[in-house]
């Protein structure tokens, strides 16, 4: 991170960005093709977003020592460019945040990069699952074995009071999982915050509780990248849930 006249400026190497990082930085509402592509060349950086023709929707360029990026064609001033230290390609990330409409927000002591327009919580309230099983429901009938699931199955139940129940079930294999977690969530962009999370866990065949209710350290934090009103699915982190 580097100041400049009173504002801060995040710089990450310039090959992030064609692994990791481009996740952090999807194209809002392009599905599959929301993550920008990276062509360096010699101290030309060009970061590409595309739709699902192949057509450019979002072009970046910019230059190792020069302070002016283009976008989309045309020149802009970003105060700090990119520049080269211990052999390795620095590139400000702040131009990337502007570029997608994302500001910054502090919660719980963590800065949050995200996008201005929040998804709408009415839309994601309510049951979301990968199959026709609700496994928050109806943990009970999975660990008796009165359902049939498949090789993994996710539910999520988001409530508008802003707590969440998760249920995920791995079967078919020597080691079997029944994981619910339960918690608190909040919606920042479109990336859902889970947090206060307790889980709980069933292990083997038949399943049996391993533990209950522990405290999980870390937040969890999920991406709606697609919403499909008419077929009733969202997409979270490439997984299609429905709702019933």
């Amino acid at each position: 991170m580097k100041e400049s006249g009173g504002s801060s400026y995040i710089f990450v190497p310039a090959f992030v960005p064609a692994d990791q990082l481009a996740y952090a930085f999807q194209y809002p509402g392009n599905g599959d093709y929301s993550y920008p592509s990276a062509d360096i060349s010699g101290t030309s950086l060009t970061y590409t977003w595309k739709d699902q023709t192949g057509s450019p929707i979002a072009v970046v360029g910019l230059q190792t020592g020069s302070a002016v990026a283009t976008i989309n064609g045309s020149g802009t001033d970003i105060v700090m460019g990119p520049f080269v230290e211990g052999g390795r390609t620095f590139v400000p990330v702040n131009l990337l945040f502007e570029l997608l409409g994302m500001e910054a927000d502090t919660f719980r002591d963590v800065v949050y990069f995200h996008y201005k327009t929040d998804f709408s919580a009415a839309a994601l309230s309510g049951s979301w699952n990968t199959s026709d099983v609700s496994i928050c429901t109806g943990y009970k009938d999975v660990v008796s074995g009165l359902v049939s699931l498949s090789s993994f199955d996710f539910s999520y139940v988001f409530s508008p009071d802003g707590t969440y129940n998760l249920g995920f079930a791995k079967t078919g294999s020597y080691n079997d999982e029944l994981l619910l977690q339960s918690g608190r969530y909040k919606v920042l962009g479109f990336s859902v915050i889970c947090y206060d999370i307790l889980e709980t866990k069933y292990a083997g065949t038949p399943y049996l509780l391993s533990y209950r209710n522990k405290a999980l350290a870390d937040p969890e934090i999920l991406f709606i990248s697609e919403y499909d009103t008419a077929e009733k699915k969202i997409r979270l982190d490439g997984t299609w849930y429905h709702h019933p």
